[in-house]
């Protein structure tokens, strides 16, 4: 880190002149003076640090809480247990950088076009650093190529919208180099974990102590609540030990941290998973046998918010995936393969995420349906599909409470902050579960009022009536009336009719866990440092599956993007000025479909009365459990303990030649 003071001398070359005036040349000399950079939690929060935001200390935030009485059950237990993990900086290589294009369409009013996860946010933050009326901003968000977190915050919105007010309104874009996206927009926050744990020999889990150091880079962006987050995700896995929770973030010299898929979760769950790996083969316990003895079920407590945990398939995912991946055999199998240059070992890891923010922040989804003139529906809602399928989910949803093929609804995938129904966006796993409260409500509302659009045409009780297919009937089928004609008429009769339509804006006070488990099968060559993965299986609670194939293909590209950062993902700083080496797709090791394993997946289905259709969250869960199931595999082949991400090569090398394998 330098800091430099400017100098201006006199002038010291003679002015050129040039047709219309003299101008001088002069001199700049710059003193820099260097400070050792900041890249870690030991450097950051040294008392002799030198502060990169003045006033912070180089802290962000900190906070802790505390579920029973952890220290007391860990000195009554049979065995305690601690460990130390750190991941590293990766990260989100969605397919389209960042882009957003500005113009004004009026005297004062801007219009914003982005690849944004969050256009309604988006407004606000446009109008709060321009300092103009939020009303005067629209943002237009279409179909993008991807974002994982990173763009749930905004990095070019605000200017290219000021830029194209200071040059009168013409239009400016920017749009961001690959190596810009990587080391200049934002990055998963390195986690250091501090894990100790007390467990009896039963297999007791008793308490987990977790103490954590989050490094959010340069700025703050989302800060501290993605530590504050993780801590609060992992407690209704195993509620019933007794728990401690304790992190601050702080700054450093690094790229600014921020969200990206899992929140927090994945550094988190990688420390505890590997901790509850130890813990089991501490008491002798196959690793399955252990979380099954520990993990939650339906009717326990989460302590943290004392409310009752309404569904928890977890055991279930454990039981399903010891069977379809074929665990106890494989088990047998192996114990050809636990000497010698090849070796192989089996893992597991679990997790519990939430299905939105609710109660850290508010939650709040809108949705507008439109019968149509030739009686389709149009549906328009302010969750922003980013890639995920919540269009087609969100469809089905709609077509189910009005009684309608999916193909005569059209929803509008573009959200645009003038039309669009309020909502934050797409982050948290927040679409289906959030959303389909306000689908629910307003597909029902809608359906209510064409009945009773048709109980007037038809002149028959509203309550005789039924919506299917494409047509209003009674209950013995013997009227038919098409919506196409029931449209018409209420569009364009000269007496009657409206045209119908239906809105709701739902707050939901509720938060619902999903749960579910890694199994990973693999293959150490000891002498290459090279690992291979033989079968890895995601088998996931996450209530109602609303479409089996879009679910699946969450499962595989959640597991996909955990691998690669289990075995090769890594921003690499210069340990002394903190800058990238490897800001590129070519020297960033990001896993291909050359790399990918033989992956499957299933579901435990289980029905979440808190939401409208029974499902919970996705979105992320696929990738939290990955690393950890990866790490406790290798652990299981070769006896060694990799605690630190990701597991290359090289860092196999550093603890084979450790362990004295090599």
């Amino acid at each position: 880190m330098k800091r430099w003071q400017n100098n201006i001398p006199e002038y010291l070359i003679s002015p050129l002149t040039t047709g219309f005036r003299k101008i001088s040349i002069g001199v700049v000399k710059d003193s820099y003076e260097e400070y050792p950079a900041i890249l870690n939690h030991d450097q950051a929060l040294d008392e002799k640090a030198t502060e990169l935001h003045n006033g912070s200390g180089n802290r962000v935030g900190e906070h802790n809480y505390q579920c029973g009485d952890v220290q007391a059950a860990i000195a009554a237990a049979d065995h305690s247990l601690t460990g130390q993990f750190q991941t590293q900086m990766v990260q989100h290589c969605h397919m389209e950088n960042h882009i957003a294009w500005a113009y004004m369409d009026d005297t004062d009013h801007i219009v914003v076009m982005s690849s944004t996860q969050i256009p309604h946010i988006c407004r606000r933050i446009v109008s709060q650093a321009l300092d103009i009326p939020m009303s005067t901003v629209q943002v237009i968000k279409p179909a993008i190529g991807g974002g994982f977190g990173n763009k749930q915050d905004v990095v070019l919105e605000p200017m290219v919208a000021f830029l194209t007010k200071k040059l009168g309104g013409i239009p400016v874009m920017l749009e961001l180099t690959r190596e810009e996206c990587l080391s200049s927009t934002r990055i998963r926050h390195p986690f250091r974990v501090n894990v100790e744990c007390a467990v009896n020999n039963d297999g007791a889990l008793k308490a987990l102590a977790m103490d954590v150091s989050s490094n959010t880079g340069g700025y703050a962006s989302h800060g501290h609540s993605i530590a504050k987050a993780a801590g609060s995700k992992v407690v209704p896995l195993y509620p019933n030990a007794a728990l401690s929770y304790q992190a601050i973030t702080h700054y450093s010299n690094l790229p600014s941290a921020g969200a990206m898929r899992g929140y927090g979760s994945p550094q988190l769950v990688y420390a505890v998973e590997s901790m509850m790996e130890e813990a089991a083969r501490k008491v002798g316990m196959d690793s399955i046998d252990f979380r099954l003895k520990n993990a939650a079920q339906t009717g326990d407590t989460n302590p943290l918010t004392g409310k009752v945990i309404e569904s928890a398939g977890i055991r279930e995912c454990l039981a399903k995936g010891r069977e379809t991946f074929g665990w106890d055999q494989k088990k047998q199998e192996h114990q050809a393969f636990k000497s010698g240059n090849i070796r192989r070992g089996l893992g597991v890891a679990c997790f519990s995420y939430g299905s939105g923010t609710y109660p850290a922040s508010v939650e709040i989804a809108g949705a507008r349906m439109i019968l149509n003139q030739d009686g389709r529906v149009t549906v328009q809602i302010g969750a922003t599909e980013i890639g995920q399928g919540s269009d087609t989910v969100i469809a089905q949803m709609a077509a189910e409470k009005l009684g309608i093929p999916v193909s005569a609804i059209r929803l509008v995938s573009t959200q645009d902050t003038d039309t669009t129904p309020f909502d934050p966006g797409s982050f948290a796993s927040r679409q289906t579960y959030i959303v389909c409260q306000a689908v629910a409500e307003t597909g029902d509302l809608l359906r209510q009022r064409i009945l009773e659009y048709a109980s007037t045409m038809l002149e028959l009780p509203v309550d005789q009536l039924t919506i299917s297919g494409d047509a209003v009937l009674n209950r013995d089928e013997t009227v038919h009336l098409s919506l196409n004609e029931l449209a018409l008429d209420a569009y364009y009769h000269k007496t009657r009719g409206q045209q119908l339509t239906a809105e709701v804006s739902r707050k939901v006070t509720t938060n619902a866990y999903s749960y579910g488990c890694t199994l990973v099968e693999v293959e150490v060559d000891i002498a290459l440092c090279q690992v291979s993965i033989l079968g890895i299986r995601n088998v996931h609670d996450s209530g109602k599956i609303i479409n089996p194939d879009l679910a699946a293909g969450q499962v595989y590209g959640g597991v996909g993007m955990g691998i690669s950062g289990a075995l090769s993902e890594e921003l690499l700083a210069d340990p002394e000025t903190g800058w990238i080496y490897n800001n590129n797709l070519l020297d960033y090791k990001i896993a291909t479909m050359m790399d990918a394993p033989d992956i499957s997946c299933d579901f435990v289905e289980t029905h979440e009365p808190t939401a409208a259709f029974g499902n919970k969250s996705l979105g992320e869960p696929p990738l939290l459990s990955v690393a950890p199931a990866i790490r406790n595999a290798i652990l299981d082949a070769t006896g060694v303990a990799m605690n630190q991400l990701p597991i290359s090569p090289k860092a196999l090398f550093t603890a084979f030649r450790d362990a004295e394998l090599i």
